[in-house]
């Protein structure tokens, strides 16, 4: 709601810093830093602490039935990374009050599209292709978990770059 509502009342606002971050692959930014830097290079021992901290951690939730090794578990993370960040341009492409979007942290990092020893991150790219096409739907909900008997409110906002003109159009939705 609040992304939705910046600017109402206003004149125009420009939205910067706003998105969201990944998981590290700790695993691959600690390698990489292992062949490459100097021995003492004091991120080598940060990631390694972070590695083992995570290992103890999935071994203390019994996550290892889920997720078979610690970088299953990580891969998940950012693939659900890749989800949220769909989700939360939405709101943005949804706002007729905002002028402009600075997509946070496009290259590397745990928040761009790419790892940092290369390579882009799993459906990010996807996410942010779909999430700026010229014309779509962003749909938002009132709920996210649904149980039989209740009722569900569902909003869409058409997101137009102009490609289609000004005018009265009918659209058919299906819920299923």
């Amino acid at each position: 709601e609040f992304v939705r509502n910046i600017g109402k009342g206003t004149n125009p606002v420009f939205l910067s810093e706003y998105g969201v971050g990944y998981q590290l692959e700790l695993y691959d930014l600690y390698y990489e830093l292992v062949k490459t830097a100097h021995t003492d290079h004091p991120s080598i021992e940060y990631y390694n602490v972070q590695i083992q901290k995570l290992e103890k951690w999935i071994e203390k939730y019994s996550l290892q039935k889920v997720y078979p090794t610690a970088r299953d578990f990580l891969m998940a993370s950012i693939n659900a990374g890749a989800n949220q960040r769909r989700e939360s341009i939405d709101p943005v492409r949804a706002n007729p009050n905002l002028c402009g979007y600075s997509l946070t942290s496009f290259s590397v990092g745990n928040e761009g599209v790419y790892f940092r020893n290369g390579g882009f991150i799993p459906g990010v790219v996807d996410a942010i292709r779909e999430s700026f096409a010229p014309l779509k739907w962003s749909i938002f909900m009132d709920k996210t978990e649904l149980y039989e008997k209740d009722t569900l409110e569902i909003e869409l906002v058409l997101c137009n770059e102009d490609l289609l003109d000004a005018g009265k159009y009918t659209a058919f939705a299906s819920v299923t």
